[in-house]
């Protein structure tokens, strides 16, 4: 008989906690908005400067010396957080006999989110000095936003494959 991994308690218990907590998005995009978005551009401005590009920052705005970006709460990754949370538990205790190893690979998906804005925005940074303004809106922009989510759901499913290879 297959295992039926969503059935046991603590999988039902977090989709339950989820579920009660999409009332409260706003709240906790209030909360987590701004701390991500700052984590993210000090740390992508931190790259580009090491590789030697010119860019610079004050607090979650990134200048390019052709360009101002602000990085807004809809670019930090908050939007998506509490869906990544849902995804990231799954994918991991899907990938775990253990809870603790579970839970260890499970917090793991802030940092991805961290992780994926910051590559997210050192691509955006760069394809913004080769195409222009072009690469911040429209279909550039909603194809960066997915591209951070898949990345952060990626590297949740690494980190947890890597957690379950050293356990």
């Amino acid at each position: 008989m297959k295992d039926r991994w969503y059935l046991k308690p603590d999988v039902l218990i977090v989709v339950a906690v989820w579920l009660a907590l999409l009332p409260f998005r706003d709240e906790i995009s209030l909360v987590l908005g701004y701390p991500l978005r700052l984590a993210a551009t000090e740390i992508a401005v931190g790259t580009l400067r090491l590789f030697g590009s010119p860019v610079t920052n004050e607090a979650t705005t990134i200048y390019t010396g052709t360009s101002e970006i602000a990085i807004t709460d809809a670019c930090s990754g908050v939007e998506e957080l509490l869906a990544l949370f849902l995804a990231g538990y799954l994918i991991s205790r899907r990938g775990q006999k253990n809870l603790g190893w579970t839970l260890f690979a499970w917090l793991f998906t802030l940092p991805a989110v961290i992780v994926a804005n910051v590559l997210r925005l050192v691509a955006v940074i760069l394809l913004e000095g080769a195409y222009g303004e072009t690469v911040l809106t429209g279909t550039w922009h909603t194809a960066f936003g997915y591209a951070q989510a898949i990345m952060a759901i990626a590297l949740v499913y690494l980190c947890g494959k890597l957690v379950r290879k050293l356990s």
